[in-house]
C-alpha cells in the first residue's frame, strides 16, 4: 500500500506552510504580548485579513460541502493543514460557517 502524498496534497501542504510562515509566525510576538486582548489572539482588522487571504487561496471552510461555499478538503487534508498550524502558537482557523451559494 501506497501512502505517499499525491501532487494535490502536497500542493496544499506548501501552500499552507507559506501562509503559516508569510503571515502567522510574523505575528507571533503581537499574539504573546496581547495574550487575552482580542477573542482571536490578533487585532480583529488583522485576523479579518487573514480570513480575506484564506478565502482567496481557497482554504475557507474545509470540510463545508462545496454546495455551502467550502472547501471540502477531506480528512487527509484536514490533517496536513493541522500539521502545518501546528508550527505556530497564532490562534488561527480555515473554518468559516457554511452559507448557500446564490444561483
Amino acid at each position: 500500500m501506497d501512502f505517499s502524498l499525491t501532487d494535490e496534497q502536497k500542493m496544499v501542504q506548501q501552500t499552507v506552510r507559506r501562509f503559516v510562515e508569510r503571515e502567522l509566525i510574523p505575528l507571533e510576538k503581537e499574539v504573546l504580548q496581547s495574550e487575552g486582548k482580542y477573542p482571536t489572539g490578533v487585532e480583529p482588522g488583522l485576523y479579518r485579513s487573514l480570513q480575506m487571504k484564506a478565502k482567496e487561496m481557497g482554504f475557507w471552510g474545509i470540510n463545508t460541502p462545496e454546495e455551502y461555499g467550502g472547501a471540502n478538503l477531506g480528512a487527509v487534508m484536514t490533517a496536513l493543514i493541522a500539521m502545518e498550524m501546528g508550527r505556530t502558537l497564532v490562534p488561527f482557523s480555515f473554518g468559516g460557517g457554511s452559507r448557500r451559494k446564490s444561483t
